[in-house]
């Protein structure tokens, strides 16, 4: 068996690098003219770079048709190389970038808190800051595990060991909610026996400690609801809505446990 050996005293021999970003630019956009284009370089010089990094490589890596050009399988291997060394330099140095700017802020927020709790004061905080260059990434990506730079998050309970310093800024209050006519349709006094009976609105987050229906219920000392196969959202201000929604029956429309924030 042949062993290859790398000596890391050695420099590590790499492709002219000019023709790095001409080369991603053409596989993404499977055109010369495009990708010289994007680049604000001319067709001809794009071309010469490829030409330049197949010499240099010795293989073929587009192959030219009348408009646009095909990858080869030896340009599907190398565009793997090449795209996650250029998205980890572009990554790194818009760090340092940001880094370097005390006038930026960049929120990561739960997609839900960030429509419920920043989206409704954001304007303010603006007006009140205008100096302050605001950069808002909303998510349902736990922040225990992003790889986004951020400086401050909010989310809903935590998902796991968390790398951050994590304070706790408010307490949840959870409680059925309905839409007015559906409400007039109910007892006067409803028993948490009598709400496991109706149609439920459902929220579901992956990878999160969310009080469902089933948790709600038995801090009452009531068991699950009899119907488990309710409508399921993915975001509780969404659920929230749709439970407001009042329809000619509404037994196709109930309650959904909400969150009403400090």
């Amino acid at each position: 068996m042949q062993k290859f050996i790398i000596s890391m005293s050695e420099s590590p021999r790499l492709p002219p690098l000019a023709t790095l970003v001409p080369f991603e630019a053409a596989y993404r956009l499977k055109n010369f003219t495009r990708a010289a284009e994007e680049l604000h370089f001319s067709q001809t010089t794009v071309s010469r770079r490829i030409a330049e990094l197949e010499a240099d490589l010795g293989v073929t890596l587009f192959e030219r048709q009348r408009y646009d050009v095909v990858p080869t399988p030896a340009a599907e291997v190398l565009a793997a190389s090449v795209r996650l060394a250029l998205g980890e330099i572009s990554r790194t140095t818009d760090l340092l970038r940001r880094r370097t700017d005390a006038s930026s802020m960049t929120i990561f927020s739960d997609l839900s808190l960030a429509t419920s709790l920043i989206a409704p004061v954001l304007g303010d905080f603006q007006r009140a800051n205008p100096e302050l260059k605001i950069r808002m990434l909303s998510s349902y990506e736990p922040i225990e595990t992003t790889t986004e730079d951020f400086d401050v998050g909010l989310q809903y309970r935590r998902s796991g060991p968390n790398p951050h310093h994590v304070v706790p800024i408010a307490d949840d209050s959870v409680y059925p909610v309905c839409s007015p006519n559906f409400a007039d349709r109910l007892p006067a006094e409803l028993s948490a026996a009598d709400l496991r009976e109706l149609p439920l609105l459902h929220v579901a987050y992956d990878n999160k400690d969310w009080t469902d229906w089933s948790q709600f219920l038995a801090s009452l000392g009531t068991d699950s609801p009899s119907q488990i196969d309710g409508i399921t959202f993915t975001s509780s201000p969404n659920a929230a809505r749709a439970s407001l929604w009042a329809g000619p029956d509404p037994s196709n429309r109930a309650s959904t446990p909400g969150c009403s924030w400090p």
